[in-house]
């Protein structure tokens, strides 16, 4: 009985020092929301991850909210190429309940930069064979070159290879995506666009 009340007391305290979060996802919304979660012991920060793509006809917009035991640097990336685009932003903040407001994108800066970039796009496998030149727009001032395993319905992986404009940060160091967003990240290079 001493013990059950004694692993009991210790269970409360333990969760009285724990930071609380939201934690939910949704993969047709860039919002969500839940009751406050105690985080791990060990853990220090809340995050809210929100991602935009479109392919062709098909829009995706996801979002992912919960613990994070270290603070890694906010971000905001954007890439485009023929026909798609994709916008990913995370954001750590610390405190009980800090993720429970909702964040979103900025409009898209559909403004021509004076950067052109080969671009291609194929869903099916990890080769893109016939690249056009495309004007980057807004802070898509870098080239990419994309090949991997990615999944944006949770029930479709699917091998691709992209080319096209990016925006500089972290656009040689691709974040790790919460919720199997890539599942594989084969090849990811950066470089320097040209200036026309």
């Amino acid at each position: 009985m001493w013990a059950f009340l004694a692993s009991l007391l210790f269970a409360l305290i333990a969760a009285g020092n724990s930071i609380m979060c939201q934690k939910c996802s949704n993969r047709n919304g860039t919002t969500c929301s839940s009751s406050l979660v105690a985080c791990d012991p060990n853990v220090s920060y809340c995050e809210t991850f929100i991602f935009n793509a479109e392919i062709g006809t098909q829009s995706f917009e996801i979002v992912f909210k919960g613990c994070k035991d270290d603070k890694l640097k906010d971000y905001y990336i954007s890439k485009s190429a023929i026909g798609a685009y994709e916008r990913a932003m995370q954001v750590y903040c610390k405190g009980d309940g800090c993720n429970s407001r909702n964040i979103e994108f900025t409009p898209m800066n559909n403004t021509m930069n004076g950067v052109q970039c080969p671009a291609c796009l194929n869903l099916t496998g990890y080769e893109c064979k016939e690249k056009v030149m495309k004007n980057c727009t807004g802070d898509e001032t870098n080239c990419v070159h994309f090949e991997g395993v990615v999944d944006l319905t949770g029930e479709n992986p699917m091998e691709v290879a992209v080319y096209g404009c990016a925006s500089a940060l972290k656009c040689n160091h691709l974040p790790v995506y919460p919720g199997g967003i890539i599942i594989y990240n084969k090849y990811n290079e950066c470089t320097n666009g040209k200036k026309v």
